[in-house]
């Protein structure tokens, strides 16, 4: 930290005094003209470094539930805690860096370019505004406060595919589910930048664009996806059945001339602590004062002056490591005569649609994806492993994928060029320019039925070391280490596998013998010969796994292990309590059931209320049971201490004598959902606000259409409940609802009116029905 220089009075010597005069007037003409008024500067995109291979890092930890998908490296420091990987997946090339110097200095780096979005000029202050519904051009954005985003907010880059959005929140960055940013006009989340003061907060099925830097942690709740990358700077990194695309962006073209040896070395001082609910304290909140910045002098910032026009070096380079090993050749050609009209600009662009098969997939031969392409008469047709190139009119168009019964979209994305995707609706809209290719990938995975197991250690020796596992099931050898001190079996990580009947054996340890094995559930254990146990393995989810345990002691014995445990004869309190969360409303009489390790019988407990079991001593573990129709959101401790398993839906408690420990699990209903967005289109160059109203969501849902729109403007994901519904476009003075329809088009039923009605699938497929509305003029 710099101090402040002494003011000190320096004698002039006799032969430069008369030079003050002409000093002093110099000063004072510096000084007039920096009174004058100045243009505010252009937001500068920062260098992200080592950082911007990463999809995902964080301080503390990474933590994930679900299958999520990571494009891009995922790290953590100076944490070293990685977990939920698999049944979360990071994409090759992408690498996990767990406290390694690579993620050391992402995290460096990272920092750098938080203090230098933090130290850029606010073009317009958006504070106690709701970023939803608003449409904002390449600036410098601040909220003094917390920023909000309740539905989308488009950024246009007005044709400038350079053009750079910034966002400096002064707390915390939190949006609404199904919460939208829209990227139109060439903008490209490589461009955008959210510097967020404390943590970050994506609500469910938010579909985000751009790179969030923020002081504490950053929380992706179930379903929200994100092209661009995630950097908590001291907390947490929190992950729920989500998508990540680390945009691929060369480093900005107007690059410091200082180097990185003058990163700062203060971190910041007001680090937040890391509750288990990732909630800031006031005590925890940054106050962004100048000891956690570096000054950003002209030595270590690069001046953003007019004249810095954009150059073909800002363009993405397509090296063999931004593609996966399978990547069609670059030569693919069309099964479909492209009719594809240019625009009036006569100008036209590649755009090449490749088809990959991810995690193993094998599709017979004969097998084609179909595509429908804006602008393109009839369906594109395309084997996997091949790409089709078409010659489109410069602009925004957009490719869908049809229905596939037998595959699952697993990822999007863009090898050459940029534009939005919709991994959701399956469905992207890619940028055309002029004389250039852009390459999007479609990739596929087959979702065969598929079963999960965790094989555990146990001992009731004092065992410790290494236990090595193999199976004909799995590849390789899997190891668990047991540690001094271990009360309760340790486990490894997911392992998925076909469902049927396996078999796992353990490798021999010295000093040790297997004594036993069973499974959890029990009913999937089938025998024990030898070192070699056999399980039964039902396909399901992550969350249903078959727990594998061995018991080992020292030395030979035989006859089983017994499980009672000891008791000191102290007690204490497990309260166990239910909660609903995000509207989940049960029917009078519901119960759910619990086990509780050491209690005979199953424990109920009612929605809103809680169980108080007398316990000894020691931890305890406690275990949901099924619940058919509720999914598991989230268990944590309201008082005392233990562990939670997400996935296993399940708890191990620490009883302590004489104290309550009680442990909330909380509960939703995944009733069958439906996926709605309405969009707008035109065929007379209208402009203006249009909105809408219908039974099946509350309130009124607006969509802005601006000049010069050649394709359908979209408004946010709406979340519905499946079957028949209406929706009323509300009369617009000038205009005349013409037509409707919808894609698929099947979806479609009737227009009467001003109101359209439309049958929406449930959308567990992943599929969302769009819902077009044409206006002409009046």
């Amino acid at each position: 930290m710099s101090s402040t220089p002494t003011n000190q009075v320096t004698k002039v010597p006799r032969s430069s005094r008369a030079t003050v005069p002409l000093l002093l007037l110099s000063l004072l003409l510096v000084g007039s003209l920096l009174l004058l008024p100045r243009a505010a500067s252009a937001a500068s995109r920062p260098d992200l470094g080592t950082a911007a291979s990463f999809g995902v890092l964080g301080a503390s930890a990474v933590t994930n539930t679900g299958p999520t998908v990571v494009q891009g490296d995922l790290g953590v420091s100076p944490g070293t805690a990685v977990t939920g990987f698999p049944p979360g997946l990071v994409s090759a090339p992408g690498t996990i860096h767990a406290a390694d110097a690579v993620a050391a200095q992402a995290q460096s780096d990272a920092l750098i370019a938080y203090n230098e979005l933090a130290g850029q000029a606010c073009n317009q202050n958006l504070t106690g505004q709701d970023l939803g519904g608003l449409t904002l051009t390449p600036a410098g954005y601040c909220f003094s406060t917390s920023a909000q985003l309740t539905g989308q907010v488009t950024l246009n880059a007005q044709g400038n595919s350079n053009a750079v959005f910034i966002f400096q929140i002064g707390s915390t960055l939190i949006t609404a589910s199904n919460s939208s940013v829209l990227l139109i006009n060439g903008a490209s989340p490589c461009n955008v930048f959210w510097q967020v003061g404390s943590s970050a907060t994506l609500g469910t099925a938010t579909s985000f664009e751009g790179n969030i830097l923020a002081l504490a942690s950053i929380t992706l709740t179930t379903g929200a996806t994100t092209q661009g990358g995630l950097y908590a700077l001291n907390g947490a990194v929190t992950l729920d059945t989500n998508t990540i695309t680390a945009a691929a962006c060369n480093t900005a073209t107007n690059t410091p001339t200082s180097t990185r040896t003058v990163r700062p070395t203060n971190t910041p001082t007001n680090t937040p602590t890391n509750t288990p609910s990732n909630t800031p304290t006031s005590t925890t909140k940054p106050t962004n004062t100048a000891t956690t910045k570096p000054t950003n002098t002209a030595t270590t910032k690069p001046t953003n002056t007019p004249s810095n026009t954009p150059t073909s070096t800002t363009k993405p380079t397509n090296t063999a490591t931004t593609k996966p090993t399978n990547t069609p050749s670059n030569t693919p050609t069309s099964t479909t005569k492209p009719t594809n009209t240019p625009t009036s600009t006569g100008e036209t662009g590649i755009l090449k649609i490749c088809k990959v098969l991810k995690y193993g997939t094998q599709a017979p031969p004969g097998t084609l994806f179909s595509f429908s392409v804006d602008g393109h008469t009839g369906n594109i047709t395309i084997a996997p492993g091949t790409c089709v190139e078409l010659p489109i009119g410069v602009g925004d168009v957009k490719v869908q994928e049809q229905n596939q019964s037998d595959y699952a979209i697993a990822r999007i994305q863009y090898i050459a060029g940029s534009g939005t995707t919709n991994l959701l609706n399956a469905s992207a809209v890619a940028t055309i320019k002029a004389g250039h290719v852009t390459e999007v990938q479609f990739m596929n995975y087959h979702p065969t039925p598929i079963g999960y197991i965790q094989i555990c250690k146990e001992t009731d020796g004092g065992l410790t070391g290494t236990f090595s596992f193999t199976s004909p099931s799995f590849d390789g050898q899997r190891s668990i280490t047991l540690v001094a001190g271990a009360t309760q079996p340790v486990c490894g990580p997911l392992i998925p596998l076909t469902p049927g009947t396996i078999s796992v054996t353990e490798l021999a340890a010295t000093g040790t013998t297997l004594s036993g094995a069973r499974s959890v559930p029990a009913s999937d254990f089938v025998g024990l010969t030898g070192r070699t146990a056999t399980f039964k393995v039902a396909a399901g989810g992550p969350g249903s796994q078959v727990l594998i345990i061995f018991h080992n002691t020292r030395g030979t014995v035989t006859g089983t292990p017994t499980s009672t445990p000891t008791s000191t004869g102290e007690t204490g309190i497990l309260k166990i309590c239910k909660v609903l969360e995000f509207g989940t409303q049960a029917p009078p009489g519901t119960l759910f059931s619990f086990t509780v390790a050491g209690h005979s019988g199953n424990i109920t407990v009612a929605p809103g209320t809680c169980v108080e079991l007398p316990m000894a001593v020691g931890d305890v573990k406690v275990q949901e049971q099924n619940q058919s129709d509720y999914a598991v959101a989230r268990i944590q401790y309201i008082a005392g201490k233990g562990t939670t398993n997400l996935l296993d839906a399940s708890a191990v408690a620490t009883i302590k004598a004489d104290h309550v420990t009680e442990i909330q699990f909380m509960n939703y209903h995944p009733k069958p959902t439906g996926f709605i967005e309405i969009c707008k289109e035109t065929d007379g160059g209208l402009t203006g606000t249009f909105s809408f109203t219908s039974p099946a969501f509350d309130g009124q849902r607006s969509i802005t259409l601006v000049a010069g729109a050649t394709q359908p403007i979209c408004g946010p994901i709406i979340q519905v409940n499946p079957g028949k519904i209406s929706v009323t476009e509300l009369a617009a003075t000038g205009t005349k609802l013409s037509s409707a329809k919808a894609q698929p088009a099947s979806a479609f039923v009737s227009l009467s009116g001003r109101t359209a009605t439309f049958n929406v699938p449930n959308s567990t497929s992943g599929h969302l029905t769009l819902i077009i509305f044409h206006n002409t003029r009046g």
